[in-house]
């Protein structure tokens, strides 16, 4: 069975072929595609269980939102979760599926709003016609928005308890000025939605060429081929929607404050701290010298930088760690530690400094080797399943990628030099950071030490 020849195929890589992933390229599993002559776009991957999934990708997420749109992609998720669409309304939709003995979700992240279906082969017909008439006659009717409304504002009130999560919602809303990464939604804002609103990003996004289907199945791909033209062939093909970012801006903005420490008072006995600054565009030369970077100073768990001088050599920190996001049009960095309030002005510096080091001094040959080889062992396990192999396929299309861009990934991690390393640090950290605290009041005082502090009102 397919499902089998993946384990096999992950099995002969480790076993059978030593040094393979070290030196050379691999011929890493594929989908086949097709597009409709409206643009749609499919990637397929052929399995022998009688089971169907799908996902339908959509150019929307949260990166496309600014101060006045925050939270929609949510809104527009949870709404049509509830209302369903004009022919499979609400609970005549849940009825439906569940008759079928299936699974439906609609959710968004950062690029992307992705409906999914988990279901029998043999209901392909169905699905698609419930997939047709989602995307086509989605319902916004006002009970459904306002429960929808309720639910996103009850998660918003939960998060205010999170205080790592304030602490990132913060820094992200610095960095990229209330844009994209930094567009926070409120309650407020969320209330102020409307259907009219909802509808028109639904039809501005939902279209043809905006929108990629990846489908596993036991079907032929021309069998999929044919129902998919019998049924998506009437969708309006539209426009691909971009989001914009100005790099530019963001990093004169880091540059301006990069001597400021925005401060959110909060009486907790734990304090968060987070540095954090623009990241390069996926798919740069500057990616695999950065991910090795990024592993060795905070990523790579026990024996990462950070870990070893925060956490096991002085104990100051129990969470601690780097985080390094490559997206279509723009990338970010952040380094973070949760301590007590009493070790913050330990801490502190000592995050800094170990960031310093990287930028000023490089890596050791050591640090080096074993990066790579921790990346290089750890890769293949991306595509060890059929769904991964579909989502890698969507993920590589979305951005303009090759399909093929993976196959000598780790050829180009272990292409990384030391020197690399260090000029690619120097050009991601030159224009400094943007820094947020967040633990008690009397830490104001304290941080003044740091830079110039500026009160943040929850």
């Amino acid at each position: 069975m397919k499902s089998n020849f993946y384990s096999a195929f992950i099995f002969i890589l480790f076993f059978f072929l030593p040094g393979v992933l070290k030196a050379e390229s691999i011929a890493l599993p594929s989908a086949e595609s097709f597009t409709l002559d409206n643009g749609l776009k499919f990637f397929v991957v052929k399995d022998d269980l009688p089971k169907l999934n799908l996902i339908v990708s959509v150019g929307l997420g949260k990166l496309y939102e600014d101060q006045a749109t925050a939270g929609v992609s949510d809104l527009l998720c949870q709404t049509v979760s509830l209302a369903g669409s004009k022919n499979y309304p609400g609970s005549v939709l849940y009825d439906q599926i569940e008759k079928l003995g299936g699974k439906f979700s609609i959710n968004s992240s950062y690029e992307r709003i992705q409906i999914s279906f988990s279901i029998l082969d043999k209901h392909l017909v169905q699905v698609f016609s419930i997939v047709k008439d989602l995307l086509e006659n989605p319902l916004f009717p006002e009970k459904e928005l306002a429960t929808a409304k309720n639910l996103i504002i009850e998660s918003l009130k939960r998060e205010k308890d999170n205080p790592s999560y304030l602490a990132i919602k913060e820094i992200k809303k610095n960095i990229f000025l209330g844009k994209g990464y930094g567009a926070i939604p409120t309650e407020k804002l969320i209330n102020s939605y409307d259907q009219k609103l909802l509808l028109s990003f639904w039809h501005r996004h939902f279209k043809a060429k905006n929108m990629l289907v990846g489908i596993s199945s036991s079907h032929s791909i021309k069998s999929i081929q044919k129902k998919s033209r019998h049924f998506f062939a009437s969708l309006n093909s539209g426009s691909p929607v971009d989001y914009f970012c100005d790099k530019k801006d963001l990093l004169k903005n880091i540059t301006t404050n990069n001597d400021k420490i925005y401060f959110i008072p909060k009486n907790i006995p734990q304090a968060t701290i987070i540095f954090g600054t623009v990241g390069p565009v996926l798919g740069e030369a500057n990616n695999h010298p950065l991910t090795v970077m990024n592993y060795i100073l905070g990523d790579g768990s026990f024996n990462s930088r950070l870990v070893k001088e925060i956490r096991v050599k002085r104990g100051l920190a129990y969470v601690v760690q780097s985080i390094l996001r490559f997206r279509k049009k723009i990338g970010l960095f952040l380094a973070l530690t949760m301590t007590s309030n009493e070790k913050v002005k330990v801490a502190l510096p000592l995050l800094l400094d170990n960031i310093k080091q990287v930028e000023l001094q490089g890596i050791t040959h050591e640090e080096l080797l074993w990066a790579q080889d921790s990346i290089s062992n750890s890769f293949i396990f991306r595509f060890d399943s059929i769904s991964n192999i579909i989502a890698n396929a969507l993920f590589l299309d979305y951005n303009h990628l090759p399909p093929d861009y993976y196959n000598d990934y780790i050829v180009k991690i272990n292409e990384v030099t030391e020197k690399k390393v260090l000029e690619e640090s120097q050009k991601l950290f030159k224009d400094g950071f943007i820094k947020v605290v967040l633990g008690r009041p009397s830490l104001q005082a304290e941080l003044q030490k740091f830079g110039q502090v500026v009160l943040i009102e929850e």
